[in-house]
């Protein structure tokens, strides 16, 4: 009977202790002594009798190697509670703290739990890891239904692997991303020819380098008619480069449409002798009043270029003295003296054979001053002539 007695005393002593060391380590853990309450809880766990506290010391054990970067220990206590449904578990970050162990501890690991425990918050914290993002996560991530911005954040991961970063980017939905970003996606697929991502971020944002790349996309593809409808929307709105005002150009040439001549201004920086000429060529298409002042103001810097233009300004009237003058110099001018007689532009002739004394200069100008009805100057001029055959058929043919 004293040897039963006995037991039971010390047993209740045990007992009464076990569950001393259970609040002693409780309270200390709630007051910050961490290594007072590891103590003590450690202490209960060898004798622990009630299954319960057992597991709710598991659970402050796991919590306070974790927050001392225990990460060995910590994991071996999650390990026994995980999966238990205990109301005093927080089991959101419980998740959380898995992944903060693994990811610390065994990259592998790891991203097989991101894979099989998809998540927003694990997701976050695998991104800020330095494990790697393999594909199987990608295909992961992609697949999911987490937040468009934490999928973004893994594309913009992966910017030196353009190929997994595509898989996420073409199931990321735009809309909810800020403006920095879709940028920087935007770019990023461009440059790596993926334009359908480009063409996503173009949707929610526009910029001059945005717009001006968009611009020279739709023109690679030779969809002239598509270009200048986003050309003409945009001009007002965008600094539109000077490489896409020389695309409207060559569109509207390729469809046979006339253009603003001010877009040549624009296409070419420096005013030199392909501006000038394609400048001419659009005022003259487009039968602009500008056409003579253009043809004089810039005859000097490309006089052999308007020299050879000379025949079809004249034909279409776009001339005045001081382009006949500027034609003086053309080594057609003879011709050109010649166009003006059948157009009857006497003063024209004259202007331009001014000071040219050659027989056959004074031969054009005394038939000039016929035309006009001016025969005393014609004689003057023709007796000037050296040439007589030249004179005689100049008065036979006009008796």
């Amino acid at each position: 009977m004293f040897k039963i007695i006995t037991f039971l005393l010390l047993f209740t002593s045990m007992l009464y202790a076990g569950v001393e060391n259970y609040l002693i380590g409780l309270n200390a853990y709630k007051d910050g002594f961490d290594s007072i309450a590891e103590e003590n809880l450690q202490t209960y766990l060898k004798n622990a009798a009630d299954e319960e506290k057992a597991r709710f010391a598991k659970y402050i054990l796991y919590k306070i190697n974790l927050q001392n970067n225990n990460y060995g220990k910590a994991y071996e206590y999650l390990e026994q509670i995980e999966g238990i449904n205990d109301k005093r578990f927080d089991l959101t970050q419980m998740k959380i703290d898995k992944m903060k162990i693994l990811l610390n501890t065994d990259c592998s690991k790891a991203s097989d739990y991101l894979i099989n425990a998809i998540g927003g918050s694990i997701a976050s914290l695998y991104l800020k890891s330095n494990c790697p993002v393999n594909d199987r996560i990608v295909s992961r991530i992609s697949g999911s239904n987490i937040s468009d911005k934490i999928k973004a954040a893994y594309t913009i991961k992966l910017t030196d692997n353009p190929g997994l970063a595509y898989q996420i980017a073409k199931n990321t939905s735009f809309e909810q991303l800020d403006k920095n970003t879709i940028k920087y996606l935007g770019l990023l697929f461009y440059k790596n020819g993926r334009y359908d991502i480009f063409w996503k971020a173009y949707k929610y944002y526009k910029d001059d380098r945005f717009v001006n790349l968009a611009l020279n996309r739709i023109f690679e593809t030779g969809d002239y008619k598509g270009f200048l409808e986003s050309f003409v929307y945009n001009e007002p709105k965008f600094k539109i480069s000077g490489e896409n005002y020389c695309r409207a150009v060559k569109s509207r040439i390729e469809l046979g449409e006339n253009f603003n001549c001010s877009w040549i201004d624009k296409c070419y920086p420096e005013k030199n002798k392909e501006y000038i000429q394609s400048k001419f060529a659009c005022l003259l298409q487009n039968k602009s009043s500008k056409a003579k002042d253009f043809i004089n103001n810039n005859f000097e810097k490309e006089k052999e270029f308007f020299c050879k233009q000379s025949g079809n300004i004249i034909s279409e009237g776009y001339y005045n003295s001081e382009t006949i003058s500027g034609f003086r110099s053309c080594g057609n001018k003879y011709k050109l003296a010649e166009l003006l007689l059948r157009k009857k532009r006497t003063d024209d002739v004259l202007n331009l054979l001014k000071n040219d004394n050659s027989d056959k200069s004074l031969y054009i100008k005394a038939k000039a001053y016929i035309l006009a009805g001016d025969l005393e100057k014609a004689k003057q001029t023709a007796e000037k002539i050296n040439e007589q055959k030249l004179k005689n058929s100049l008065f036979k043919n006009n008796n």
